[in-house]
């Protein structure tokens, strides 16, 4: 898996335990990590992936303010050296009270990293032509918050012409939200939940159009509920709880997908 340098744009989805982590190297080999985990596994993985002698990160992002997406985070902060960290904006939505989640911010002051408080309308510009749209959290005048429906970061990944939405585990309502906030189709949709059995689910997949899915699900359906899912082929679904994860490389036309 290790090489020096892309020329093109990887996305490798890890289902480690937790909430998956996602990690990103752009064609000039900047490093982005989303959510690291319920515990230290993603540190292993990130050495599947990175020569055993790199030791940086350019970001880190916390994509829900609970310790199933940044415990694993903490060792990451404490073994690689991280420039700057994006967390979810709580101040237009309610706050955490998770006490892993706590200790992970007060790690980032400790360390003294820049963080960054990310909401609908934040862009990241991570390469030259590489971008992230913040799609959610809203503020709480456009969306009414629950503990069912918190926080967390949907974003959107753009290179070139190719697109990739990292939908996390967001509730139906916040779907349903998203749904009425129309955007651009996606080449890629990934969500860690599984996308079969809920018809808004079904709806959001079609709102967002993607060639590809990549989700996490324990169980698979019978065949024949998942045939006319949304239009998306077989071949064109990766259930990272059966494959450990896939890795997505892009030359910002053509996108290609291959299990890890």
């Amino acid at each position: 898996l290790q090489s020096i340098r892309p020329h093109q744009l990887e996305i490798y989805v890890m289902d480690v335990p937790g909430t998956p982590a996602v990690f990103i190297r752009t064609p000039n080999d900047r490093r982005i990590l989303i959510n690291g985990g319920s515990n230290s596994e993603v540190i292993k993985r990130l050495t599947d992936i990175l020569p055993f002698y790199s030791r940086h990160l350019d970001m880190v992002i916390a994509a829900e303010p609970n310790g199933k997406a940044a415990s694993g985070l903490i060792d990451v902060m404490n073994r690689y050296s991280v420039d700057r960290v994006g967390i979810v904006a709580t101040a237009d939505s309610p706050t955490t009270t998770d006490a892993v989640y706590g200790v992970f911010l007060k790690t980032l002051n400790d360390l003294k990293i820049k963080t960054e408080k990310l909401r609908a309308g934040s862009r990241l510009d991570l390469d030259e032509e590489v971008t992230v749209d913040v799609l959610f959290p809203a503020s709480v005048s456009d969306f009414q918050y629950s503990n069912a429906s918190g926080p967390e970061l949907v974003l959107r990944i753009k290179y070139g012409e190719a697109s990739f939405l990292l939908a996390g585990g967001i509730s139906t309502k916040i779907q349903k939200y998203l749904i009425g906030h129309k955007f651009d189709p996606s080449d890629v949709l990934v969500t860690s939940t599984s996308p079969i059995d809920s018809n808004f689910a079904k709806g959001f997949i079609a709102s967002t159009g993607p060639t590809y899915l990549i989700y996490r699900a324990t169980k698979e359906p019978a065949k024949e509920k998942t045939d006319s899912l949304a239009g998306i082929l077989l071949e064109n679904r990766f259930n990272i709880h059966e494959t450990g994860g896939v890795k997505i490389v892009s030359d910002g036309k053509t996108v290609k997908i291959n299990k890890i």
